[in-house]
């Protein structure tokens, strides 16, 4: 009888201690529609670009890893737009709440890695509501680095994830968009499925640079881009292009920046 007991509670105690290793052996998947306004190449003008779907994944054992790839939906062929071209590289975003930072591989960085504190954003709870994909969402405000966002997220999932670098708030963000039109990210899909799809951000070999390096370079890059211009527009018999009054990027550090 005493044997039986003790085996009882051997398997209460295992099932209980059991519990929270499979929890962590999960991972988050999600599927945003990512939305963004481009500049006309040489114009102040803009337009919608096609969206493209970036995959989120992440982990609950306290880091947050993602990979997210910018699917191209169309591509040309002998000047027909065709469909069905192989996935691209976007971005990789890693949140790491082990040392508080977050790590971003730069596309326009010529291989340098942007660190961050974690704590950028300065959100605000209102007291709308809304269903994305059967959650119950409750919304944020933010303004950031020259934009305003609003974004959806939900409580009802035991992960902290977002689309690109937002932070801070006690959830997942099914829906996040800036206020003028510029960006916006949707969910479409979500699944919690085993560990081991999502690829860590691989940080050898990267240069690391600080906010104020990466402004810098932007600057640099800035100066070559206008000069270019100003140089073809010349050759062409052209008025050399100003700035324009609107941002190419989502992060607007400064008016010098602005082009």
């Amino acid at each position: 009888m005493r044997v039986y007991k003790y085996l009882l509670l051997m398997i209460i105690f295992c099932s209980t201690i059991a519990e929270p290793l499979i929890a962590q052996e999960k991972e988050l998947f999600i599927s945003y529609k990512f939305e963004r306004l481009r500049k006309y190449p040489g114009k102040d003008m803009y337009h919608k670009a096609r969206p493209q779907n970036i995959d989120v994944f992440a982990l609950n054992n306290g880091v947050v890893v993602r990979k997210i790839i910018a699917i191209m939906t169309s591509s040309f062929k002998n000047g027909e737009m065709i469909h069905g071209a192989p996935d691209t590289v976007f971005s990789y975003i890693k949140f790491d709440y082990k040392d508080n930072f977050l790590y971003e591989k730069l596309l326009r960085g010529d291989g340098m890695l942007l660190k961050e504190p974690l704590n950028l954003f300065k959100w605000k709870l209102e007291k709308e509501t809304k269903t994305i994909l059967g959650y119950t969402c409750l919304k944020a405000t933010c303004n950031f680095r020259g934009r305003n966002y609003e974004a959806f997220f939900t409580r009802d999932l035991p992960f902290k994830a977002t689309p690109w670098k937002f932070h801070g708030l006690p959830g997942t963000i099914l829906e996040v968009y800036s206020t003028d039109g510029f960006c916006k990210w949707e969910a479409q899909k979500l699944t919690i499925r085993p560990k081991g799809t999502a690829v860590d951000l691989q940080l050898e070999g990267l240069k690391p640079v600080n906010l104020n390096q990466y402004i810098d370079y932007l600057k640099k890059q800035k100066r070559r881009i206008l000069e270019t211009r100003k140089k073809t527009a010349l050759l062409m018999g052209n008025t050399p292009i100003g700035n324009s009054k609107l941002s190419d990027e989502i992060e607007i550090f400064d008016p010098d920046l602005i082009y």
